[in-house]
């Protein structure tokens, strides 16, 4: 059964094109041992001639071929030749960890854009999560599956340390996340709720409006690219099967910049000496219209990077071609990590 569309959540793909998913959317010897292998070998030399050559070590892979993330649990298009790498736009180069890593903790701000429903993109959350922690960052992490209104909730799950108590309701697939979630409780970094509260969207919808001064603190109001406003609402119909009357769009874009503004503002008020996480669909995580625009426009913040987990499509074998599946003319990321897709299912089957 295909699962309600909430008002502001990241849209869609682009229209199905033919072949493609709808859903588109060694190491050396430790210093101690090398005084005594040394040693022996000074004894070899002079007592059996000269020591053999030692094994010459393979050059590693260029970052071109080296496949991240794997082995997967999504098995369609496994062995497309993106799946695994990870694309800069910026660089219009692919990048190995050593590099993917430094440009995250460099960061004081990361955003990790998933498909929802994708159990490899919230694996691969963990574990950005778990190499920032291990090179010695604390972040806060923020949740947009979380609604700010339930932070008391939250606390209450972190002291007694136990995940279930902050299980993630209104259809998100909490065993997705719980894995994240656990391991920030497991190490002490704090976890924050970080959606604006979708009562409040309802009701705005049924002719309670939302304050000015509200939509101003996050950055509603700020002016927006002409060209990202127009995808956006594009996006916004296509993700409703083109049922979402043209009289709705306005509100359903106020919606979603409310969204966008306030998991900003909790990034930004929630952020340890060791920064901010953020968990999120990928329309969240877009730089050129999302949560890095406005922590760029209204916050002036310039360490972020985000993060797009994508999945590939049939016969796109050129990252950029992907810029196309986001309304856009280059990938709205600082880098794309491609992984298998889940399915090809359509969510608008029953719709047309």
């Amino acid at each position: 059964m295909r699962k309600p569309l909430i008002p502001g959540q990241a849209p869609s793909a682009r229209p199905l094109q033919r072949g493609e998913s709808h859903r588109g959317r060694g190491l050396p010897p430790p210093l101690a041992y090398r005084g005594a292998f040394f040693f022996v070998a000074a004894i070899l030399t002079t007592a059996c001639g000269p020591a053999a050559k030692p094994t010459t070590t393979a050059a590693p892979k260029p970052a071109s071929e080296v496949r991240l993330g794997g082995p997967w649990t999504a098995t369609l298009r496994a062995d497309h030749p993106l799946v695994g790498r990870v694309w800069s736009p910026a660089r219009r180069a692919f990048l190995d960890r050593p590099t993917l890593d430094d440009a995250l903790f460099a960061a004081r701000f990361v955003l990790l854009g998933e498909k929802h429903d994708a159990p490899d993109h919230h694996r691969l959350q963990r574990e950005v999560l778990e190499s920032l922690v291990r090179r010695g960052r604390k972040p806060s992490v923020v949740f947009e599956m979380l609604d700010v209104d339930e932070q008391p909730r939250v606390d209450e799950a972190r002291t007694a340390k136990d995940p279930e108590k902050a299980a993630f309701s209104q259809g998100w697939e909490w065993p997705l996340y719980k894995p994240i979630v656990a391991f920030a409780f497991e190490t002490g970094l704090p976890v924050f709720a970080g959606n604006y509260p979708r009562a409040k969207i309802k009701a705005s919808f049924h002719g309670t409006p939302i304050a000015d001064e509200e939509q101003h603190a996050l950055g509603v109001d700020l002016p927006y690219p002409k060209e990202s406003s127009a995808a956006l609402e594009q996006e916004l119909v296509d993700s409703h099967c083109g049922h979402l009357p043209m009289a709705h769009v306005g509100g359903f874009v106020t919606a979603q910049r409310l969204r966008d503004g306030q998991l900003a503002e909790r990034l930004v008020t929630t952020a340890t000496p060791g920064g901010a996480v953020l968990i999120a669909g990928g329309g969240h995580a877009r730089n050129d219209r999302g949560v890095p625009w406005v922590l760029a426009t209204q916050r002036k913040e310039t360490k972020v990077f985000s993060i797009g987990f994508v999945e590939v499509q049939a016969g796109m074998t050129e990252p950029e071609a992907y810029a196309a599946v986001y309304h856009a003319k280059a990938l709205p990321f600082d880098a794309v990590w491609f992984t298998p897709a889940l399915d090809d299912d359509d969510p608008c089957a029953g719709m047309k």
